[in-house]
């Protein structure tokens, strides 16, 4: 994912100086799709921003938390992703942070599958990204045991995660030393 991202952001910024070399075909040909999306629908009214970090902050101003666009443009957000899968609280804190940094009536979000060369655009407003996203913010302090899924992955706490090392006990302590694998065991890892 990072060098497709890397592609997208070298394609749309037009860096002649960097080689797509390690890219194939396929994923050249699905990330091109994404760029000429995006030149298509950005307006030029605005200028063209990539990967640009951003900071959520509450009504204190303490930061709530940090992330970065693929692609803005004015009052356009544009993620790409390769497969289809649900980011809409990513998505609407993005534009939640947009919002404070900028006066636009209404962030419209596109989501770019490029492995499937779809598109998922919806428009939101502050108010309505603000109600979701400290919803979630909320809802999330109010869980007392973690429950594991398939955005672990992406989590600072995965390695320290009460959810996720009861998963790793389980297997360890039912791992059993058959003669392919005798030279090895969970608990010999340091």
């Amino acid at each position: 994912g990072t060098l497709r991202h890397d592609w997208f952001r070298t394609l749309l910024a037009r860096d002649a100086d960097v080689s797509l070399d390690t890219i194939d075909d396929e994923e050249l040909a699905a990330v091109n799709w994404a760029v000429d999306y995006v030149r298509a629908t950005c307006s030029s009214e605005y200028p063209m921003e990539l990967e640009r970090a951003m900071t959520l902050a509450d009504d204190k101003f303490e930061t709530v938390m940090t992330g970065h666009f693929d692609a803005a443009c004015g009052p356009d957000l544009y993620d790409l992703k390769w497969r289809p899968d649900n980011y809409d609280a990513q998505l609407i804190a993005y534009a939640l942070m947009r919002f404070q940094e900028r006066d636009y009536p209404k962030i419209r979000i596109h989501v770019l599958f490029a492995n499937i060369r779809q598109t998922r655009v919806f428009e939101i407003t502050e108010a309505e990204a603000r109600a979701y996203v400290f919803g979630v913010l909320r809802s999330v302090a109010e869980v007392t045991t973690p429950i594991p899924s398939t955005y672990c992955g992406w989590c600072s706490k995965r390695l320290t995660c009460p959810a996720l090392l009861a998963t790793v006990q389980r297997v360890a302590s039912g791992y059993s030393l058959l003669d392919k694998v005798a030279d090895w065991h969970p608990t010999d890892m340091q």
